[in-house]
């Protein structure tokens, strides 16, 4: 998974992930993502999507496949300040 492009000023409303699938089998995976701070060297799930309410959908990507999608990272419910982001997606 990417994120484009990688670096910011500040914190975008939205920003667009691309899921490249390298294996040789298909993958699935649904709407739903959190959004995570590096606090201190370590990762930590911040409560931005946990009254979000996804679509309930499966998503399939063929082997060399990719797809994009835009996530939104709700700065209106929290305040990120300077660090780094990553968002976490199970496929």
């Amino acid at each position: 998974m990417t994120i484009t492009p990688q670096s910011y000023r500040g914190v975008p409303e939205k920003v667009q992930l691309t899921i490249s699938n390298e294996s040789v089998k298909i993958i699935r995976f649904g709407a739903e993502y959190e959004v995570e701070k590096n606090i201190n060297g370590k990762w930590a799930k911040t409560d931005v999507t946990d009254d979000i309410m996804f679509i309930a959908m499966l998503c399939g990507l063929e082997p060399g496949g990719s797809a994009s999608y835009d996530i939104y990272l709700y700065t209106d419910k929290l305040t990120y300040g300077k660090g780094k982001l990553r968002i976490n997606k199970t496929t």
